[in-house]
């Protein structure tokens, strides 16, 4: 800090001569060295922020592009899942409908089946009726008629 303090001053003296009018040729072609050098510097510098600023706004650009991209795709991902979620609410509604639907077709479907089994079981019923009483009325003849169902005649009417 000193350094750049005793700078200052010697500049700050070297200035006053040549306002004064008391610094020498030979000390104003140094000063006009040092100025050229200085504005060699400055000339330096001022490129070199030129090109970091340069760098800088193509960075901000590219961080801007970046940013916008993320905050679509973040857009886009939210709703994705939002659908993701009302989808899979859907389907699992809509699946127990299905399975519940399918359940209940099954039931219609056996009880039709039913229905045929239960009007079948009533005619075989009337039907196996039917039969024990034409059974039942020739078991009675074949008991008074004989085994094979004629009249048996007396044998006292016999000759022998």
């Amino acid at each position: 800090m000193t350094k750049v303090t005793n700078e200052m001053n010697d500049r700050f003296k070297l200035y006053q001569g040549i306002s004064n009018g008391s610094v020498t040729s030979v000390e104003e072609s140094k000063l006009a060295t040092e100025v050229e050098e200085l504005q060699r510097q400055i000339d330096e510098i001022q490129l070199e922020i030129d090109g970091k600023s340069k760098e800088n706004d193509d960075l901000r650009s590219d961080y801007q592009a970046r940013s916008s991209t993320a905050a679509e795709l973040s857009s886009s991902l939210m709703t994705i899942n939002k659908r993701h979620e009302i989808l899979t609410t859907e389907s699992k509604g809509l699946f127990k409908e299905l399975r519940t639907k399918m359940v209940l077709d099954e039931i219609d479907e056996y009880e039709a089946k039913l229905s045929v089994v239960d009007q079948e079981n009533q005619f075989l019923e009337k039907y196996i009726a039917s039969l024990d009483t034409i059974l039942k009325e020739r078991m009675k003849l074949m008991n008074g008629h004989g085994e094979n169902g004629r009249l048996r005649g007396s044998r006292s009417g016999t000759p022998h």
